[in-house]
């Protein structure tokens, strides 16, 4: 008897504590047809646990069978690729300018043959004058003011010192306009019909380069010329390619 009435007091207990709840709540219920049944819940995977850190100095120990971890250290992470760039364009270049090829059309080189024989070209010597005499030829008045036996000194290599001759050649211009007589070039043949060697040694000056409208020029030339064929010389002048050669023959004094 005494189990029956603990459980009709329970039940009177709770029959109290429904009707208090309900009284004492302002939201009505909610209908039947509007619950909405949740889907069951799935139960979360379990986090891993951060590794441990191991002391400076110990070992890092695995139990047999488990898998190898990879170390975070070991691990290199690989930097996210940033957008690609593309440089900005350069200022516009015009290509130069080319030059128009010649028209001018231009004649082929002649090739030369070794079996072919070049006429000389015929050079015109005047006649002979005595040393003291005076030629004249295109406007110029050519003379030989001195012609004397001196003694030479060597200044240049191959040059010998001794014997010679001296020869002051003068020229002068009664043409109108200067004339260029950097091509001028005097000689001397021996009483041997020898060639005198050029020397370079004082008294040795050359005519200059022009002659003036009007004005004389003034050059002298030394020989070297053994004592026993100075008895009788030749002396040549060239002052302008396209004139004559001019010739002197006399005794030096």
């Amino acid at each position: 008897m005494s189990h029956y009435r603990r459980l009709g007091a329970l039940f009177g207990t709770l029959i109290l504590g429904l009707a208090a709840g309900g009284c004492a709540s302002d939201k009505p219920l909610a209908e039947p047809s509007r619950i909405v049944t949740s889907a069951p819940s799935v139960p979360a995977a379990p986090l891993p646990s951060p590794p441990e850190r191991s002391a400076p100095g110990a070992t890092e120990q695995s139990s047999p069978g488990a898998p190898e971890q990879p170390s975070p250290a070991r691990s290199s992470a690989t930097p996210p690729a940033g957008p690609a760039t593309t440089p900005p364009p350069g200022p516009a270049t015009t290509p130069p300018a080319t030059t128009p090829p010649a028209t001018v059309p231009v004649p082929q080189p002649s090739s030369g043959d070794v079996n072919t024989t070049v006429a000389p070209r015929p050079v015109e010597t005047q006649p002979a004058k005595k040393l003291d005499q005076s030629v004249s030829s295109a406007g110029l008045t050519v003379r030989l003011t001195s012609v004397k036996a001196v003694g030479t000194k060597a200044r240049l290599p191959g040059e010998v010192s001794g014997p010679g001759v001296a020869v002051t050649v003068r020229v002068d211009n009664r043409s109108t306009k200067a004339v260029a007589l950097g091509g001028a070039v005097v000689g001397l043949v021996d009483a041997a019909d020898l060639p005198g060697t050029v020397m370079s040694g004082p008294p040795s000056k050359r005519l200059p380069s022009r002659v003036e409208a009007g004005r004389s020029a003034q050059g002298v030339y030394v020989f070297a010329v053994a004592a026993d064929h100075r008895k009788s010389v030749t002396v040549t002048v060239s002052t302008v390619a396209e004139q004559p050669v001019l010739q002197f023959r006399g005794r030096p004094s």
